[in-house]
């Protein structure tokens, strides 16, 4: 029969079976001391922690009295002596006076006699008097022209009621030259256009017949807000040879 024994250092025999019976219960055991030795160093922590929270935190505040700061006199001006006004024109009472000492009075002409001036000319002896009207010019508001790089938000765009056809350049014809002009036209706001600009050309000889023939473009006006706006759009132009 072998010997069912576990030898531990120092040469110390335990009868396997009795260890066997008895590890749950020191198992329990040590784990129960494990956790109470945890919770007790916990607590020596906190106290620790928190008494020397309360020692710091004494010396953050200085208590001050009052009283026993000394006063401090600051100077002030005496206050200026304003004297009472006199009878507001809100209670004043009108007192005729003679016609002699009466102060004329200046009549503010109105806008619509501000419009007209009247200048008399004459020898001073009352003969050959002339009455000059003139109209004053009033400054008319020029039209602000939108950028042409700028996006403008629309309710209707602009749409071509007449188109015009470009004139294809003779000498173009001749040499067998093709090529595509982009114009960007700015529509005023009766539909007319004001000023074409090529942005985009494959040769100079089609940039001026482009031009010309962006100017006499009919279009409908562009409207934004429920008004008529000058506004820019894009025409290409195309030039290609038949044969």
């Amino acid at each position: 029969m072998k010997n069912n024994a576990l030898i531990f250092p120092g040469n110390v025999k335990i009868d396997f079976f009795e260890f066997k019976k008895t590890y749950a219960k020191n198992f329990s055991l040590g784990m129960s001391i494990a956790v109470l030795i945890h919770i007790l160093l916990i607590g020596v922590y906190y106290f620790i922690h928190t008494t020397e929270k309360g020692i710091v935190s004494k010396h953050h505040y200085i208590v001050v009295n009052l009283s026993d700061q000394p006063s401090i006199n600051i100077p002030f001006d005496p206050p200026i002596a304003v004297s009472s006004p006199g009878t507001s024109a809100k209670n004043a009472i009108p007192v005729p006076v003679p016609d002699d000492k009466a102060v004329n009075e200046t009549l503010i002409p109105t806008q619509s006699e501000l419009s007209r001036a009247w200048v008399q000319t004459g020898s001073g002896n009352g003969e050959g008097v002339k009455e000059v009207q003139t109209d004053i010019k009033t400054e008319t508001r020029t039209e602000v022209v939108p950028d042409i790089k700028k996006f403008i938000p629309l309710e209707i765009e602009p749409e071509v009621v007449e188109p015009a056809i470009p004139q294809y350049p003779e000498l173009a014809k001749r040499a067998g030259i093709e090529g595509t002009v982009v114009v960007k036209v700015l529509i005023g706001k009766d539909g007319k256009p004001v000023k074409a600009v090529a942005v985009k050309f494959d040769s100079e000889i089609f940039v001026q017949p482009s031009l010309d023939a962006a100017m006499k473009f009919v279009f409908t006006p562009a409207i934004q807000h429920k008004a008529p706006v000058m506004v820019w759009t894009t025409i290409p132009f195309k030039f290609r040879l038949n044969n």
